[in-house]
């Protein structure tokens, strides 16, 4: 797990988010694939979970943990008055599912996890860990749900009980290489957030991180793609997940 440290001052409130449950998917064994994560989970399993938004990114070619700096605007769960975070991350799309692509000015809610056997102490995230870019809509409702989350977890001390089962692919549709790519090779990855319907279709595709000209070819493919219902304490729920689609010659 990728590590990060942490700069604590004043608390500072307000933000929007938008509520999740994740899965990694992959076109390719080479890439990393995580089952899906409910909020209660991955409220439970962080360390620390605030929304900040990205100040700053320091990259030192010595350091393989490029420095992603945060001002926080509101400590769901951790140490209430920081003000700055710093985490040590690298960017996401590896076998180890380490890491995430952070931009510069965008606001994202973050679940950090401690790394083991650092001094100072450190923490950092992972793609399977619920960090998620936050959107402008429906935020304070989703905040309020979050923050039930948390307030449960810690009077009660106990894991979340949720019954979770699925997404799971059940038609693949590949990636077609594009001709703008006709001289290229190499090896391409296109992350992209799919909204999938109650039914396993997808309903909705976006480009996370865009790698010119393979993101039209990625959205083709995955908005062919169709998942078994995601099934949360019996009954078929819609969700959000996100995916790689390799392109690779």
């Amino acid at each position: 797990m990728n590590a990060a440290s942490i700069l604590l001052r004043r608390k500072r409130v307000g933000f929007c988010f938008v509520a999740f449950i994740v899965l990694l998917g992959t076109r390719d064994a080479s890439a990393c694939t995580c089952v899906g994560t409910a909020p209660e989970q991955a409220v439970y399993r962080a360390d620390i979970v605030f929304a900040g938004s990205v100040s700053a990114i320091r990259d030192d070619s010595n350091d393989p943990w490029p420095e992603v700096e945060f001002r926080v605007e509101e400590i769901l769960k951790g140490p209430v008055d920081a003000v700055t975070m710093v985490l040590h991350t690298p960017n996401r799309g590896g076998t180890n599912c380490e890491g995430f692509d952070f931009d510069l000015g965008k606001t994202y809610l973050v679940f950090a996890f401690a790394r083991a056997s650092t001094q100072p102490p450190s923490y950092g995230v992972n793609m399977c860990g619920g960090t998620t870019p936050l959107e402008a809509r429906g935020g304070r409702e989703r905040v309020d749900q979050i923050l039930k989350m948390v307030r449960e977890q810690a009077a009660t001390g106990e894991p979340p009980r949720v019954g979770m089962v699925g997404p799971r692919k059940i038609k693949d549709v590949a990636p077609v290489w594009p001709v703008q790519a006709a001289g290229r090779s190499g090896r391409f990855l296109v992350i992209l957030e799919l909204a999938v319907d109650a039914s396993g279709r997808v309903s909705d595709a976006r480009v996370l991180r865009s790698v010119p000209p393979f993101d039209e070819a990625a959205l083709e493919c995955v908005r062919q793609w169709e998942y078994t219902p995601t099934m949360v304490n019996g009954a078929a729920v819609p969700v959000t997940i996100t995916v790689i689609v390799e392109f690779r010659r």
